[in-house]
């Protein structure tokens, strides 16, 4: 008996070893192509096939992220890969950071990715990959970093939101002109600055029928000064001026609570400063305008966040613990509806133009109606999500099945063994489904009938509003 405990003591201490260890090994598999009799079963086509290069069994996917006609891919090795998601075509390869440190998943702007790797942020060109800018960051990013057109936005250790003021691109951002002649220097001259921004606040908003409290008095905004440092290559002398320039900290914002989860954010337009919400780990949902340290709203949720916020538009998709989904408005904190699931959402919703789909614990998988929350069917068996088209849904349950679901009612129509693609990408823009695996092997498959993707959600960027600003900023003749 003495034995049995000490035994079971033991392997106790080893399992709380290894789950303090960061990230953790991936599990490396050499998985086999499905045969042509059982995509031909499954209704599904190969689309296309790529291998990543990973370096051996000790590297592997950190994360992949679609949006829209394009993969995102990062390796544990430190590698950012930009693929067509149509084609499998490699558009693009950097590295960034040192090897084996890669600690969040990306984020986006219209012409930007960053990329957090220990305390260091970088900028790469979104056309090339060609690096922008590096920031070191003076605490450890706790969540993606967020972009929008004007500014980036930070959550790191100490509970901080930090928001960096981004350069205004030049009119020939993203265009990469021919190679200049050897020896030619870039060009060089004055950048177009941002222009005042006009601020509009709202009421606080209502949460579970009670009254939202502001959480604390607005303070002066800070301004810090932080250098970015170009990292110049031989194929970047078609970076704009942009890529070198001292960039500052807009405002900072301590709140109660880490921050576990990034900010969602509302495109700035001429009736709208542009929101951000934000929640934390104590249950507090911040909401603010992005230019500035305005907090509009602040309220404490029954239970503290419990996955990422999705978004469509100007309204934000919040799972909490308490086993709730809500939609609410991002730039008021108004509650639109509120629904009540089997257990608490982990994972980030996935929103379309119509649908959202959860995966709450030990519940299976769920399809809602996006306007009204409304439970179209659930299956208890999925335990990921892929993509959809307009009759399947296809997923993945516990044992590693692919699973085709009728979009309709939510049954199971087909399954087939894909245990050995351990890494699935869930794709909430076309009807394409990608598996992975960590030797590299990356497949794209979709049904017969689709030869073109189908697109459930347009990827709605800040490149319009951006270019409108900068012609109203030049100079009258």
């Amino acid at each position: 008996m003495k034995k049995l405990l000490a035994l079971g003591t033991t392997i106790m201490l080893t399992a709380g070893a290894v789950h303090a260890q960061a990230p953790k090994s991936p599990i490396y598999s050499r998985p086999q192509l499905p045969s042509s009799e059982a995509l031909t079963r499954l209704n599904l086509k190969q689309g296309w096939r790529t291998y990543l290069p990973t370096d051996g069994s000790r590297d592997g996917i950190a994360t992949v992220q679609v949006m829209g006609d394009r993969l995102y891919i990062q390796l544990r090795n430190g590698a950012i890969l930009a693929l067509n998601a149509d084609t499998g075509q490699t558009l693009w390869r950097s590295r960034v950071g040192q090897t084996y440190n890669v600690t969040q998943p990306l984020g986006f702007n219209f012409d930007t990715v960053f990329a957090a790797n220990g305390s260091r942020v970088y900028g790469l060109d979104r056309a090339t990959g060609g690096m922008k800018y590096e920031l070191n960051v003076p605490n450890i990013p706790t969540a993606p970093p967020v972009g929008d057109a004007d500014r980036l936005y930070l959550c790191v250790t100490g509970n901080r939101l930090l928001v960096y003021s981004l350069p205004v691109p030049d009119e020939n951002e993203g265009v990469v002109p021919p190679p200049p002649a050897k020896g030619a220097k870039p060009a060089s001259g004055p950048l177009v600055t941002n222009e005042a921004l006009g601020i509009r606040t709202s009421a606080l908003g209502q949460y579970y029928g009670t009254e939202s409290r502001m959480i604390s008095p607005l303070s002066s905004v800070s301004r810090l000064n932080e250098t970015y440092t170009p990292l110049a290559t031989a194929y970047q002398t078609h970076l704009s001026r942009s890529a070198k320039q001292q960039l500052s900290l807009a405002w900072e914002y301590t709140t109660d609570g880490r921050l576990n989860f990034p900010p969602v954010l509302t495109l700035r337009t001429q009736d709208s400063a542009g929101y951000l919400v934000l929640p934390t780990a104590k249950g507090t949902t911040y909401g603010s305008v992005k230019a500035v340290k305005a907090l509009v709203y602040g309220f404490q949720t029954e239970s503290p966040a419990s996955a990422p916020t999705a978004q469509y538009g100007d309204i934000a998709y919040m799972s909490y613990g308490n086993a709730t989904l809500v939609a609410m408005s991002i730039e008021t904190g108004k509650l639109l509806w509120r629904l009540p699931i089997a257990g608490a959402n982990r994972h980030k919703p996935v929103v379309t133009d119509e649908d959202i789909y959860i995966l709450p614990d030990r519940a299976g998988l769920y399809r809602l109606n996006r306007a009204t929350g409304e439970v179209i069917w659930q299956n208890q068996k999925a335990q990921k999500f892929l993509s959809y088209n307009r009759k399947f849904v296809y997923a993945v349950d516990f044992s590693g099945e692919l699973l085709v679901l009728d979009r309709a009612r939510g049954t199971p129509l087909s399954n087939y063994d894909v245990r050995d693609f351990v890494f699935g990408v869930d794709n909430e823009y076309t009807d394409r489904f990608y598996l992975a695996a960590h030797d590299g092997l990356l497949v794209s498959l979709h049904d017969r009938d689709y030869s073109s993707p189908v697109y459930h959600k347009q990827l709605v960027e800040e490149q319009r509003l951006q270019r409108k600003r900068m012609d109203e900023m030049k100079p009258k003749e």
